[in-house]
């Protein structure tokens, strides 16, 4: 969700419209809000994330760690995951990496809330983030952006979308989509 959407009028009723059209139900819709968005307008922005939730809507923050949000305003953010940022994942390859993995799979776990480690494109990166405790990723290493029809037809197969020898990707009934 963009900082416009929002504040735009009328945003709740659009969701609703587009999961209808869509026939799903809403707790299979994740939207995705960044750091940044949530800040320009925090009162608003929390009263309409919870109103989403209110819905069955799971909201996740992108891009987790690269914004200008202040950390004593998370725990009143309504949302069911962190992503962390690419950066971040690249970061698990370096000999002397930061700690910041570790410290957002840490908050994540106090917050109660899950998390998505972005920018995956080496299974070493992939292991480490298992061993640490990260169930869910994403990218490269799984698939590069593909057409919807694309994967329509490849979920409709209903072979296993394999990895690597080792890494399955679970299917899941939930739909990532972006509304607007």
């Amino acid at each position: 969700m963009s900082t416009r959407q929002l504040v735009q009028q009328g945003f709740l009723r659009t969701v609703e419209e587009a999961v209808r059209d869509a026939g799903l139900t809403p707790g299979h819709l994740r939207l995705e809000i960044t750091e940044t968005a949530v800040v320009s307008s925090l009162h608003a922005t929390v009263a309409l994330l919870k109103e989403l939730r209110d819905l069955g809507v799971k909201i996740y923050l992108d891009d987790f760690g690269t914004g200008h949000s202040s950390l004593s305003h998370l725990h009143q953010l309504p949302v069911d995951a962190l992503k962390i940022d690419r950066s971040f994942v690249a970061s698990l390859l370096l000999p002397e990496r930061p700690a910041i993995v570790e410290s957002i799979l840490a908050l994540a776990h106090t917050l109660g809330t899950g998390v998505v480690a972005e920018g995956v494109e080496d299974e070493v990166q992939a292991l480490e983030l298992e061993r640490l405790g990260c169930r869910h990723a994403q990218g490269f290493l799984f698939s590069p952006p593909i057409p919807a029809a694309k994967l329509e037809e490849l979920l409709a197969s209903g072979q296993p979308i394999v990895a690597s020898r080792r890494l399955i990707i679970e299917r899941s009934p939930a739909v990532t989509a972006a509304v607007g």
